[in-house]
């Protein structure tokens, strides 16, 4: 196996020509240079609480899919699912991300990570806002849940799972 100060960013299997010349115009060339781009903080989310116990904050649970909807009010559209861990239901909204629809159904396992608040009006009650999500399963990476996760510095062209993948 090559050095990491030797590997070429396009050696770094999934990442696409596009990352890579977004990588290569921030000056990192290599992947001793991708490895040199440090963190500017960390994310806690090993904990998992189940969800009857959920206050507002930052949370992980780990839960199952029961709806999955993408209404419209006027022009904004968004992303909602019902979520439950068996202790109790809660809604996630992705705004702007309506693209979820095509990754979450029913039944399917996930850890979902980020901001509780309480929702206004008809989404009264607790809710996650835009969190990040993984399916669990034999192939899950726990890029963006699950475990203590990386903060980047954010680079144009280079989303953050994809630049904690290819450090990873």
């Amino acid at each position: 196996m090559p050095r990491a100060s030797a590997l070429a960013l396009s050696d770094i299997p999934g990442l696409a020509a596009p990352r890579r010349a977004a990588l290569e115009a921030a000056g990192i060339r290599t992947a001793r240079d991708l490895v040199f781009y440090l963190p500017k903080g960390h994310l806690d989310r090993a904990t998992v609480t189940p969800v009857d116990q959920l206050t507002t904050g930052e949370h992980t649970i780990h839960a199952k899919v029961k709806t999955v909807r993408v209404p419209r009010f006027g022009r904004v559209r968004f992303a909602e699912a019902v979520l439950d861990d068996g202790t109790g239901t809660v809604r996630a909204m992705w705004f702007g991300r309506y693209d979820v629809k095509k990754r979450l159904f029913p039944g399917v396992d996930l850890l979902v990570s980020g901001r509780v608040g309480e929702g206004k009006g008809k989404h009264a009650g607790l809710q996650f806002s835009n969190p990040d999500f993984e399916e669990v399963g034999a192939d899950a990476e726990g890029i963006a849940t699950g475990g203590i996760i990386p903060i980047y510095p954010p680079l144009p062209g280079v989303g953050p799972n994809t630049l904690r993948r290819a450090i990873r």
